[in-house]
């Protein structure tokens, strides 16, 4: 039987069927979520306190039985924040997070290893990677009686995952994103809206901004009344990806002023074979076998500055530079006295 509790601790810690409602102005109450979970409790307490004021639940222990009733309730009553995709507005966030934790541990991880990681509750986790899996992102497997997930063979390069979490912005969000990734520097909204093309649509850009702002991380700077949006780095990165080596003409100091030492190593064996290469055989044939991890560390950093081409060969990704970048890294270390290294 479904219950009404004000306060979530009441919810009982079992697994079922939970919707969240916010109190209206006339006393009415509005369905706004529909969520299922393992431990209803422990859920229901991850949601941001102020999008709800109570929820009612149900007590359903088979898995699939629940799937079944959140698709078939979510259709049904068509709650407000199960249209936006993202129940949890920290969801879009989290998803994000755990894109790339997976892409840098490359390897399976359960929830609660993966919460330890992004200082997340494991129930708090269990909507966005349920997602993610649903979506192809994730595949998962059971050991030791243990759901482990990691990225699937679908999603396995950084610029793929770029594009996951592009795919969360609306066609006008993207313009604006878009705005912010060429300009580089900080914009104010008025200067958005004249730049993608809508002087006189000034408050439909600060609506935008501000739903930008629940999905990424933006940089802000107060220039007296006005506020300056900009993307970070990172994130510029991700979403319009700058080329690092971009003329000829800087090639010489390429190697000396972007990269370190070791990185300067991988590159050159990269260089010299021109072939694509799995960790193993790069250790190899660095003369470090033992030292993949490492290897694979320095390998993540530079993937960071150049692009790399990458192939699956069964469960192993190998990777390769393009052969613009690799001319052009060879020209540099020839002229620097490292191409023989």
């Amino acid at each position: 039987m479904m219950q009404s509790r004000r306060n979530a601790m009441h919810v009982p810690d079992r697994p079922g069927i939970y919707k969240l409602y916010t109190r209206k102005a006339n006393g009415n109450l509005k369905l706004v979520y529909i969520g299922r979970s393992t431990n209803l409790r422990k859920r229901v307490t991850t949601h941001n306190k102020p999008l709800w004021d109570e929820c009612t639940f149900e007590v359903v222990p088979d898995e699939a039985i629940r799937k079944l009733m959140e698709k078939h309730l979510i259709s049904e009553f068509k709650p407000v924040y199960n249209k936006l995709e993202y129940g949890d507005p920290f969801d879009a966030g989290r998803e994000e997070q755990a894109l790339y934790t997976f892409l840098e541990e490359d390897r399976f991880m359960s929830l609660t290893e993966l919460a330890d990681k992004l200082g997340e509750h494991p129930d708090a986790l269990e909507d966005p990677i349920n997602r993610l899996c649903e979506q192809g992102v994730l595949e998962s497997r059971t050991d030791h009686g243990q759901e482990q997930y990691n990225l699937s063979g679908a999603v396995e390069l950084e610029k793929e995952v770029a594009n996951v979490v592009d795919d969360r912005f609306t066609p006008s969000e993207q313009e604006v994103v878009g705005v912010l990734v060429e300009s580089g520097d900080g914009l104010t909204s008025e200067e958005i809206a004249e730049r993608v093309g809508k002087p006189d649509k000034v408050g439909s850009v600060r609506k935008l901004i501000s739903d930008i702002r629940k999905k990424v991380e933006l940089e802000t700077e107060r220039d007296g009344h006005y506020v300056k949006y900009a993307l970070p780095d990172k994130l510029r990165q991700q979403f319009g990806v700058e080329p690092v080596v971009n003329d000829a003409e800087d090639v010489a100091n390429i190697v000396d002023d972007r990269f370190n030492r070791s990185e300067r190593e991988i590159l050159a064996v990269f260089v010299e074979y021109d072939d694509f290469l799995s960790y193993e055989e790069l250790a190899a044939k660095l003369g470090r076998p033992d030292d993949i991890k490492a290897i694979r560390s320095r390998v993540s950093d530079l993937s960071k500055k150049i692009d790399f081409e990458t192939e699956r060969d069964g469960r192993y990704v190998e990777y390769k530079l393009p052969e613009k970048t690799r001319k052009q890294v060879g020209a540099a270390q020839e002229i620097s006295g490292e191409g023989d290294g």
